[in-house]
């Protein structure tokens, strides 16, 4: 499978891409590259536009997606505040084309203002929907909302978008945009339904069915918490019947990215900050030329004092019929994955999760799976169910020994559907680089603290089966009580579990009333201040680890000096560390990366940082070990972390 890249970043730099490659290769077009983009606080909203030119609309697609990745400028420090930022098609064509103005991407930034000079972090967004729309000349837009100040402050932002040849799952006939724009919501004297009256569309004459995508935030706040932080449901009628109904609403204490500087935990109108919003999608079937129509309404509400808004984009995609009876891909492995999107879930020594699709006419009731390492036996799974046209499955694989997977690549492949072949073979199968997760001790010591709320707090301690080895539920404990247990392990793997169900952790910043919490491991007959793994007590919902007990005994690192707070994670790494120890005003010193070889690798001045956390971009460091030491007012602490791939 061959990749092209392309890189357009001035109008003058387009020519037109010519491709010859095979079904399943892939082309990067990249029309913004690390442009670095700021409020702008006058009119509270900055635009970034950049040509480029895509596939040939001769070119059979079958998938779009772009990769949206972000790091704190050079010389600049990241963002602050969560603002909403838009990928926007503005022209097709060239210069004197008719403008599009369509909406395809939308993203909330992150609190930005504990991240260290080296933080990224990236996402990829499908947008399969308008690969027909981005062919050729695209003007694409960056739009940056917010009104922080410009000075000193920033994102350096690529869009990498993302062609994958092959056949389409079903021929796009056309689109139409509906329902646009921020509605005021609450007011009595301006009701938001009379923003989303019904509209009624002429289906095309060879309309197998439509969908209709929706992104939908909630912004703003009365003196009921309404739009941010209010949970209300919204529904869509088709001709009439309610054909779907959620809230809007969504919890940010599983975010991927965290933790944050601000309030990035609390819960809000179907967006959290640092994260894409997640389109909803409402198919319905039709015949051709028939008239239809479809309808979205808020649930009643009455607010007072100022009042929110609802920021509803919905688009209406006709399709013709699938163009295969059995066809299903992979389109997510979750666990393993590489991906930042997926880095609270890895890296792991447990079953496998993969995403699968039915893009086939045919449901599936049953999708057998190969799996397992490149280098090794591939395992068989069944999964079974109901998995009608254009749904998705979670699919666990069980039963993979992981402790022999360190030279290899995890690869997952869809075998048969209904005991059948696919009729498209070229996204069925999926890999990914195995990072496996630490090896420690078959003896060590847990100990947990419960903070205030010890009614919020547990843990697990499970082996690869999923049997619990040792758990406490704080609903049996008091506040600030240390539990120190003792586990005696079994060669294997196991997956250790932190849980609060108050949604802020066992610390967080804008909750003092319930104190702090802690989850630390110690190695036996070790110094009791030294702990060779301390977990952060900011993870909002829960954190998560997956350990290896070898065959052989392999021991942890060894802590080389005591330290109140100092940890490196994760350990091995690919891309990059997260570090994280004590750091008060007053304190002076230094924190540097080294290779084996004593060579300084990253250098920063603790009188520079911020915060008490550095992200360090490990990404070009090459195997090994390194050392991350830190000199806090004249002590020096080190700790081992291995680079691997």
């Amino acid at each position: 499978m061959k990749t092209k890249l392309y890189l357009f970043t001035l109008i003058f730099s387009l020519f037109a891409v010519q491709s010859q490659a095979a079904n399943g290769d892939t082309t990067h077009i990249i029309t913004h590259n690390l442009v670095t983009v700021v409020t702008n606080p006058s009119a509270g909203s900055n635009g970034y536009k950049a040509w480029g030119v895509f596939p040939a609309s001769s070119l059979p697609l079958r998938k779009v997606f772009v990769t949206m990745k972000y790091k704190c400028p050079g010389g600049m420090a990241c963002g602050e505040w969560d603002y909403i930022d838009q990928v926007v098609v503005r022209r097709k064509g060239g210069k004197d084309s008719a403008s599009l103005n369509t909406e395809i991407v939308r993203f909330i930034t992150p609190y930005g203002n504990s991240f260290s000079s080296t933080w990224n972090f990236s996402w990829h967004i499908d947008i399969t929907d308008y690969k027909d729309m981005l062919r050729d000349s695209v003007e694409i837009e960056y739009i940056h909302t917010g009104y922080e100040t410009n000075v000193g402050k920033g994102w350096a932002v690529t869009l990498d978008f993302n062609f994958i040849e092959g056949d389409p799952v079903a021929n796009l006939l056309s689109f139409q945009q509906l329902w646009e724009g921020s509605f005021q919501y609450g007011n009595a004297a301006n009701d938001i339904e009379l923003n989303l009256q019904p509209i009624n569309f002429t289906s095309k004459a060879a309309c197998n069915f439509t969908k209709l995508r929706i992104l939908h935030t909630g912004h703003g706040s009365d003196d009921n918490g309404c739009s941010e932080f209010c949970d209300k449901y919204r529904r869509v009628k088709f001709d009439g019947t309610i054909v779907n109904t959620r809230n809007r609403w969504r919890t940010c204490g599983n975010n991927a990215l965290y933790p944050q500087g601000g309030t990035w935990v609390y819960d809000r109108g179907n967006w959290c900050p640092g994260s894409v919003i997640f389109p909803d999608f409402i198919t319905n079937a039709v015949a051709g030329n028939t008239a239809h129509t479809y309808d979205i309404d808020m649930q009643v509400y009455t607010g007072s004092g100022s009042y929110g808004n609802e920021n509803i984009n919905a688009q209406l995609f006709q399709y013709a019929a699938p163009n295969k009876s059995l066809d299903a891909s992979i389109e997510e492995l979750i666990r393993p994955s590489s991906l930042p999107e997926y880095s609270r879930l890895n890296p792991i020594c447990t079953n496998p999760q993969i995403l699968i699709r039915n893009n086939g006419s045919t449901a599936l009731s049953s999708v057998n799976i190969k799996y397992g390492f490149t280098q090794g036996t591939l395992q068989n799974y069944t999964w079974t169910g109901n998995l009608n046209f254009g749904d998705t499955a979670s699919v666990q694989l069980p039963n993979l020994v992981w402790t022999t997977a360190a030279n290899g690549k995890f690869v997952a492949c869809i075998n048969t559907l209904n005991g059948q072949a696919d009729q498209y073979r070229n996204d069925d199968t999926a890999r990914t680089s195995v990072v496996l997760p630490p090896v420690y001790d078959s003896v060590f010591i847990i100990h947990f603290y419960t903070n205030n709320y010890p009614a919020e707090n547990s843990y697990t301690l499970s082996d690869a089966a999923g049997n619990i080895i040792k758990s406490r539920n704080g609903t049996q404990l008091t506040a600030q009580y240390m539990c120190k247990d003792t586990v005696h392990l079994q060669p294997g793997c196991y997956s250790l579990k932190i849980y609060d169900t108050g949604g802020d952790g066992l610390s967080f910043w804008a909750n003092t009333a319930q104190g702090s919490g802690q989850f630390k491991l110690k190695k036996l007959n070790t110094p009791s201040s030294l702990f060779f793994k301390y977990f952060t007590g900011d993870f909002g919902n829960f954190t998560y680890q997956d350990f290896i007990v070898n065959p052989a005994g392999t021991s942890i690192s060894t802590v080389e000096q005591p330290a109140p707070y100092f940890i490196v994670y994760p350990n091995p790494a690919s891309d990059k560390i997260n570090v994280e120890f004590d750091l008060s005003d007053t304190d002076s010193g230094t924190l540097t990366v080294l290779n084996v070889l004593g060579e300084n690798l990253y250098r920063q001045n603790l009188k520079n940082m911020n915060a008490n956390v550095a992200c360090i971009d490990t990404y070009n460091y090459p195997d090994g070990i390194y050392v991350v030491k830190l000199i806090k007012n004249n002590q020096a602490y080190t700790r081992k972390v291995i680079v691997s791939r």
